[in-house]
């Protein structure tokens, strides 16, 4: 993901307008890559790019996952874990 698209772009400018009482709009995605930064990571800039309340984020939990598609050690996993959140929790205030 190269950043938001156009269309998605559209979308949250809409939703920021919106007058929600009972819910929040989310942006959704996964922590940063390992071999970027979370500044020069497009997925994460573009959550930011959003401009929601709230950013959700996923990140691999199964050690299969981690040690075999991510080829990651579990402490590298939960580094880059942490990193995310961190990053995000700095930049995304409710």
């Amino acid at each position: 993901m190269a950043g938001l698209k156009s269309r998605d772009l559209a979308f949250f400018e809409r939703a920021r307008k919106l007058r929600l009482t009972g819910a929040r709009i989310a942006a959704f995605g996964s922590t940063r890559r390992n071999t970027r930064t979370c500044d020069d990571d497009a997925s994460i800039q573009a959550l930011l790019q959003a401009e929601t309340p709230v950013v959700t984020i996923f990140g691999k939990s199964w050690l299969l996952h981690v040690t075999d598609a991510l080829r990651l050690s579990p402490a590298e996993n939960l580094e880059i874990i942490e990193d995310t959140v961190r990053y995000l929790a700095a930049r995304v205030r409710i």
